[in-house]
């Protein structure tokens, strides 16, 4: 088995759309080039998105936005900025948890994959990749967009 290695193979994908079921393809599409690359060699429009969507959250609605422009013309791009990002995960750090301490710990999760689609992540993570007080992580996420 391949697991989560790359690369992936999307021009296998494409034999089965002689199938009459959707064919949904998936595996190392971290940005819209490897989603359109990915859509052709598969030969279907359906996409997965897995990590790449973890590590940039905007990945889906650039995704659909590129689908857009090139059915309807739309010019506009999706991007979802670093400062704009704050706010979702100071929300889950001040989430409802039985323990903080796995709390703490799956967010930190969360943020080292950000820190391959933000820079400013990198930043964050280099602070408080030792911190457990979320107090101290919320501050430090503040500063990130203050800096």
């Amino acid at each position: 088995t391949q697991g989560y290695k790359p690369p992936a193979y999307w021009d296998k994908i494409q034999s089965f759309n002689a199938l009459d079921i959707p064919v949904i393809a998936n595996g190392e599409i971290w940005n819209i080039e490897h989603a359109q690359n990915c859509m052709t060699q598969a030969g279907t429009p359906h996409l997965m998105l897995g990590r790449g969507a973890v590590t940039r959250p905007d990945l889906v609605a650039q995704v659909d936005n590129d689908t857009e422009k090139s059915t309807n013309s739309v010019e506009n791009t999706a991007t979802l900025l670093w400062q704009d990002l704050i706010a979702h995960q100071i929300k889950f750090l001040e989430g409802e948890a039985k323990n903080d301490v796995v709390l703490v710990g799956r967010y930190k999760q969360w943020l080292g994959m950000l820190t391959k689609g933000y820079a400013e992540a990198q930043t964050v993570w280099e602070g408080i990749k030792r911190e457990k007080n979320k107090a101290v992580i919320i501050s430090a996420l503040q500063a990130s967009v203050r800096n």
